[in-house]
């Protein structure tokens, strides 16, 4: 199969109904002093090394933390905007309101989702919860109510994921398709031609490693040169260690995801590092991947990138948890390996055999089939053993 891309999303226009919705988040730039302190001592009690007061299944790492002050701008924003609270008047305690808060999961059901739940509010809700539980300690009905809330903000499965899904050879073409040649460059002297041909190659980069070693996001987004991608006696590695792994310890011991580089993308690497990367605004970090502003990549905005490059090739826009399930669907249906896949997915085996067990049902038509012949057959060799043929 060869594929073309057929969408250009550079050249598509900023328009339609998400693009032309009015926004209403308030940036904690605009915050009154009382509620940034407060949202500070907030900050740091939840990332912390070391608190006492905490639960420890509510330490979070900085980066994850910043990740959801988007959730709290968007309903600051709303209690100023459409509650006509003044600014001055915001205080951290208000996400602790149950009534508040739902008065926003509606306002945003009604505006936003076409009176839909929505993951955003699902998350921002939890976030809520969270703080109103177990830090600012809120009556219990405050935090039950926001936990009620959380669970009614589920959204339905709305469509089949085979809308979305594409085999791993598919995938990897897409990959290769999307790779620019070196000779590309050649006379493209305007820096923005330059930094488009460069984030082509790194999207290539990212869906056929992803491909070859099944990362979580977060991996992706925070892979160091010389700590997480590093090169020992010429040979590339990847490794992460840890708390930068989502499971830290594995049986009371430091959990460590060490694999080579796949060694036919090995060029491919050499040649980003140091044709492409060279060439990104964020070439000056120590995060391989970043954005085409030079950022470094969150979890929305990667996700976004790798279903964009796939939905113009394929019209199905698979994201990388959805990729991460393909490639544990296809390994697992063919080799039955569940602890070679907890590896590379960086998962317990345990995880795997809990959420993936399902995999080997998927294949057990197939499977009895091919037992029942061998046993009608007398090829079985328990049959064989209990007729005594040999």
């Amino acid at each position: 199969m060869t594929l073309k891309r057929q969408y250009n999303f550079f050249r598509r226009a900023l328009s339609g109904p998400c693009n032309n919705k009015t926004s209403y988040g308030l940036s904690r730039d605009d915050w009154n002093d009382t509620l940034r302190v407060e949202f500070d001592t907030y900050r740091q009690w939840r990332t912390s090394a070391f608190n006492l007061d905490r639960p420890q299944k509510m330490l979070q790492r900085e980066l994850t933390f910043n990740n959801s002050i988007y959730e709290f701008e968007g309903y600051f924003g709303y209690l100023v905007a459409h509650q006509h609270l003044p600014v001055a008047d915001l205080r951290l305690t208000q996400v602790a309101n149950a009534s508040l808060v739902r008065a926003y999961v509606e306002w945003h059901a009604a505006t936003r989702t076409q009176n839909r739940p929505s993951r955003y509010m699902q998350k921002s809700v939890g976030v809520f919860y969270s703080v109103a539980r177990y830090y600012l300690n809120a009556p219990t009905d405050q935090w039950l109510a926001l936990g009620a809330l959380r669970q009614a903000c589920k959204p339905k499965q709305l469509r089949d994921n085979r809308a979305v899904r594409n085999t791993l050879t598919t995938i990897d073409e897409v990959g290769a398709t999307e790779k620019p040649a070196v000779a590309d460059l050649a006379g493209t002297t305007v820096r923005f031609a330059q930094i488009r041909l460069a984030l082509r190659a790194q999207r290539s980069l990212i869906l056929r490693l992803l491909v070859r070693r099944p990362l979580r996001s977060r991996n992706i987004r925070e892979m160091n040169l010389d700590r997480n991608l590093l090169k020992e006696n010429g040979q590339w590695w990847i490794e992460f260690q840890g708390d930068e792994l989502k499971v830290g310890e594995i049986h009371g011991r430091l959990n460590i995801y060490r694999q080579p580089f796949p060694p036919e993308l090995v060029p491919q690497l050499e040649e980003f590092l140091t044709v492409w990367r060279p060439l990104l605004p964020g070439k000056h970090r120590r995060e391989i991947f970043t954005t085409k502003g030079g950022l470094v990549f969150a979890e929305d905005t990667l996700n976004t990138e790798v279903k964009k490059v796939i939905y113009a090739y394929t019209e199905r826009a698979t994201n990388i948890h959805q990729l991460r399930h393909i490639w544990a669907t296809e390994f697992i249906l063919v080799t039955q390996d569940f602890i070679t896949a907890a590896e590379m997915l960086g998962d317990r085996v345990e995880t795997v055999l809990q959420h993936y067990a399902d995999l080997r049902r998927a294949d057990a038509g197939r499977v009895a089939d091919r037992v029942i012949e061998q046993i009608i057959a007398g090829k079985s060799p328990a049959l064989g053993a209990a007729t005594g043929r040999s």
